[in-house]
């Protein structure tokens, strides 16, 4: 509930978290003033909630903003900055053991707040933050039932986020605390099986689901798979009480040793929930890089506009520059700000200099998605994958480097330009579409692939043949995309469903909630190829648009022309389509027009 801005405390020198909550209508304090003094309401008992639970499983309240009682406060708090675990789910699954361990932090949090009255009564995986060394913190307390205060849901209405509501609260009952406990079992089930067993196309057919549907079995939860079927029960007196989902919870987060593992213990990791992996003693620290975003001074914080959170929209999950990594193998670089050196070792931003050496001396630095399956995937094992990343590695290898030089960062669409502009990269290869007004602030080399924006279907689905025939069907795609836009143009009949990111879209395509996603054909190519949905989906082989994706490289960059011949190579001997073929099977691109 809000959004929240990342900012900086001027009288006591720290960075924090400042949340700001107001209708998305100003005027409604005027034709409805009960609805504006709810939110006030709201926001007034968040702060009170937090103020009486002190664990480090709970966000932390430092103050509050408060003008009087027309106004909206503001909360002062504790800035987290490894994202949300719905950030982290985008990515993919967690493993059993990993999600134990994830809710048993949670679960600590909960026991805090039922110890002193509060039930949260909004557990999901959007309001569950992560440190960057992937603890987990409860947050947004918005609309937590505290014990002797006035219920602040109308009559015959519910608040909440129904895919994790318990079944009591559905049918208007106010719940207990083993409610939060039915959420936290269910937002574990999520972040195992990938996908939610009770999500509908709309929100009364979900709701009608929580109540009547049994939660079938989960398949990938391994040791959890009894916790969650004991907890994800309709009677709430059947559930086992928090002490004892503790215990459960506990036994099931050592995970199944693998028999060759090295005994090696794991490193901390600036990158959130990564799995623990044996790394070697970490590599001296270069100077850290210098920090960009504009500090806007205020009364108490200065919001930093650069690096903006939000809480009920979608989260950034940016932490400033601890995402890079080194190596082929994922080893995690140390957790401090900015670790990665620069490309040609030094403390030098400068990426021209990355190629004074060939191959084993010196470094190069590339930018890449890191969430974006069959493209840019940095893998649960910490090494990376894709199309994109083979693109990027043969290049890298013409340029000559080894493997092992190259140092990975993660290349958000937001960040590309000014990775590039800043010298933290010396190319980026991340589904970067060539367009006049780009070439003006960028170089670019390729095309290295023409993508379309297409369809993605169900393999039985055969009676989607043209683009008119999903008039009237259900066709999910990302909030504000231009490819959410482009449905509008060759099917304006058709029922639009917009989330947050299209791994969600995905997940309701095969669980039929959706007829369709829509998107660029690589994108969905790369979803299709994930192990749990091969076989799964088709493409409609629509392309109704071109996007052309370069490599982008910092204006002026003596590489580019080198970067060029690299994509030609690749094209004559037979890497580029092998590359196609391994990441995205059921793709059939045509061959780039190299300019």
């Amino acid at each position: 509930m809000g959004t929240v801005w990342r900012a900086r405390d001027t009288a006591l020198h720290r960075e924090v978290a400042l949340k700001e909550v107001r209708p998305p209508d100003p005027a409604l304090a005027e034709y409805d003033p009960e609805g504006a003094r709810a939110l006030r309401t709201r926001v007034l008992r968040e702060a009170r909630a937090l103020a009486r639970i002190a664990h480090p499983h709970v966000v932390t309240i430092h103050h509050i903003v408060d003008g009087g009682e027309d106004t909206y406060p503001w909360l002062v708090m504790e800035l987290v900055t490894g994202g949300s675990l719905q950030d982290r789910l985008d990515r993919g699954p967690l493993a059993p053991a990993e999600a134990a361990t994830l809710g048993r932090g949670v679960l600590a949090g909960l026991r805090a707040a039922h110890a002193v009255g509060i039930q949260h009564r909004d557990i999901k995986p959007a309001n569950v933050l992560l440190r960057p060394d992937g603890r987990p913190v409860l947050t947004d307390f918005g609309i937590a039932a505290m014990h002797g205060a006035t219920a602040l849901t109308a009559a015959g209405s519910i608040i909440g986020t129904p895919d994790y509501m318990a079944p009591e609260r559905v049918s208007g009952e106010e719940g207990g605390p083993s409610a939060d406990l039915w959420s936290l079992a269910m937002m574990l089930y999520v972040a195992v099986e990938g996908h939610h067993p009770l999500r509908r196309a709309n929100t009364l057919a979900t709701l009608a689901a929580v109540l009547g549907e049994d939660v079938p079995p989960p398949r990938n939860a391994g040791a959890l798979t009894r916790i969650l079927t004991d907890v994800l029960v309709r009677d709430p007196a059947a559930r086992p009480d928090a002490e004892t989902l503790d215990r459960l919870l506990a036994a099931a987060e050592t995970p199944v040793p693998a028999p060759a593992a090295p005994a090696a213990p794991a490193a901390p990791t600036s990158y959130p929930l990564a799995p623990p992996i044996p790394s070697a003693p970490p590599a001296p620290s270069p100077a850290p890089r210098k920090r960009r975003g504009a500090v806007y001074a205020g009364a108490v914080v200065a919001a930093a506009l650069s690096g903006v959170l939000v809480w009920s929209q979608l989260p950034d999950g940016d932490d400033d520059g601890r995402r890079d990594t080194k190596g082929a193998n994922g080893a995690p670089s140390s957790g401090t700000p900015s670790t990665s050196a620069s490309p040609s070792g030094s403390t030098s931003a400068s990426p021209s200099s990355s190629t004074d050496a060939p191959g084993g001396g010196s470094g190069i630095t590339i930018g890449i998605k890191f969430d974006q399956p069959g493209l840019g995937w940095k893998n649960p094992d910490g090494t990376y994958s894709g199309f994109d990343v083979d693109v990027a590695t043969y290049v890298a290898r013409a340029l000559g480097h080894d493997l092992a030089d190259i140092t990975w960062k993660e290349a958000r669409s937001a960040t590309r330009e000014s990775l590039l502009a800043g010298g933290d990269v010396d190319f980026v290869v991340a589904t970067y579409t060539v367009s006049d007004e780009r070439k003006r602030r960028v170089d670019f080399a390729g095309p290295y692939l023409v993508a379309h924006q297409d369809v993605l279907l169900r393999a039985t689905d055969t009676a989607v043949t043209r683009p008119a025939d999903l008039n009237g069907k259900k066709v999910c795609s990302v909030v504000g995309s231009t490819s959410a836009l482009g449905v509008r143009t060759f099917a304006p009949q058709a029922q639009l469903t917009e989330y947050d990111s299209y791994a969600r879209c995905v997940g309701d395509l095969a669980s039929g909630a959706v007829d369709a996603v829509t998107t660029d054909d690589s994108l969905l190519a790369g979803y299709a190829a994930q192990d749990r949905f091969k076989g799964t989906f088709r493409l409609a082989g629509f392309r109704t648009t071109d996007e052309p994706y370069g490599i982008g490289l910092p204006k002026g960059s003596p590489l580019t022309a080198r970067v060029r011949s690299a994509l030609g190579q690749m094209l004559v001997d037979g890497s580029w389509k092998a590359a196609v073929e391994k990441n995205l099977p059921l793709l059939r691109p045509d061959t780039p027009p190299l300019q």
